[in-house]
C-alpha cells in the first residue's frame, strides 16, 4: 500500500477516536481513523450497546412475569437465548453500518489494521493482509481504549473464565454464573443473566457492590439483585478455582464452596497502551 498523508490520523476507533474524527472533518481536516477491529471499540460491540440490548430483553421478560398483577394471564415465557443474541448481533451491525456512513458522509478514511506509533508524526500499519503502510499526519490522536483486567487465580485464557467480550460471544445460556467484581459492569451482567434464568453468584473484594455509587444506590440494587436470587458475597475473594469437567469447583476466603458452569471477570480494566509506540513517539510513560 502506498504511503498516505493526513491532517490529523486517528489511532483507534471507539467512541473516544470516531467522535474526534468525525469533528475535526466537520472543521475541514483530512482525516483517518486507523482501527484494527470493528469500529465503534469497545462501547458499541462489547459493552454499552449489547448490554442494553441484553437488558431489554431481559426486561421484558420481568414485566411478563408480573403480568398477573396487572390482570394478564399468560403462560411462563421461555427465553430463546440464541435468537436475543442474534437480535443483539443485529443492533450492532446497524449501528456499526450507521458510523460508515458518518465516515462516508464526512470524507473520513477507515485504514483497517493494527497501528503502531513509528515518530510523533507517523504510524506504520499492518493490514489484515499483512501488508504494511506508513500514514503521516500532522497531529496524531491517540485512543486505543482499554481491555478488561485480570485477577489472581484466574487466567482469561482459560476456557470458561470469560470477561466482557466472551460473555456476550456466549453460544449457549450458562446453567450458573460466578462475577467476579460488583462493579457497575459485575452488577448489569448479574440482573441481566439472572432474568435469563441463570443461578448467579457475585464475589466482590470491597465491603460493598457499586463502591463508585452512592451508598444508597448500592443498598437499592443489592435488594434488586437478592430479590432476583443472586448470590452476593463482599470482603471477600477467591482463593481456588479449579476445573472439574464442566464446572468450576471454587473456595473462597470465608470458606464457602461455590460451583459455577462459567466465571465472568469483572475488576476493572486496563488502559490499551503497551506495544503502540508510545516511547518512539516521545510520549512519556
Amino acid at each position: 500500500m502506498a504511503d498516505k498523508k493526513f491532517d490529523l490520523a486517528v489511532l483507534g476507533g471507539g467512541p473516544g477516536g470516531y467522535v474526534g474524527a468525525i469533528r475535526a472533518a466537520k472543521l475541514g481536516l483530512k482525516v483517518a481513523v486507523i482501527e484494527k477491529n470493528d469500529l465503534g471499540g469497545v462501547c458499541l460491540n462489547w459493552g454499552c450497546i449489547p448490554t442494553k440490548a441484553l437488558y431489554h430483553v431481559a426486561q421484558t421478560l420481568d414485566e411478563i412475569e408480573k403480568a398477573s398483577i396487572f390482570g394478564i394471564e399468560v403462560n411462563k415465557p421461555k427465553l430463546n437465548f440464541s435468537k436475543a443474541m442474534a437480535r443483539k448481533d443485529d443492533i450492532l451491525e446497524m449501528q456499526r453500518r450507521g458510523l460508515a456512513f458518518h465516515f462516508k458522509k464526512n470524507g473520513i478514511e477507515l485504514i483497517n489494521g493494527e497501528g503502531r506509533l513509528s515518530s510523533q508524526n507517523t504510524i506504520s500499519v499492518k493490514t489484515p493482509e499483512a501488508k504494511e503502510t506508513t500514514v503521516t499526519a500532522g497531529s496524531i490522536m491517540i485512543s486505543t481504549g482499554s481491555s478488561a483486567a485480570n485477577v489472581p487465580p484466574f487466567d482469561l485464557s482459560h476456557e470458561g473464565i470469560m470477561d466482557n467480550i466472551g460473555i456476550l460471544s456466549l453460544k449457549k445460556l450458562p446453567k450458573s454464573l460466578l462475577i467476579v467484581g460488583g462493579g457497575v459492569v459485575g452488577s448489569e451482567f448479574a440482573n441481566i443473566f439472572a432474568s435469563f434464568g441463570t443461578k448467579v453468584t457475585i464475589v466482590e473484594l470491597l465491603p460493598r457492590i457499586l463502591t463508585t455509587e452512592d451508598e444508597e444506590v448500592s443498598k437499592v440494587i443489592h435488594k434488586a439483585l437478592r430479590k432476583k436470587d443472586v448470590d452476593i458475597f463482599t470482603s471477600t475473594k477467591v482463593e481456588e478455582s479449579k476445573k472439574d469437567g464442566n464446572k468450576f469447583k471454587l473456595k473462597l476466603s470465608g470458606g464457602e464452596k461455590l460451583e459455577a458452569e462459567k466465571i465472568l471477570i469483572s475488576v476493572g480494566r486496563g488502559p490499551n497502551s503497551k506495544d503502540i509506540g508510545l516511547e518512539e513517539a516521545g510520549v512519556a510513560t
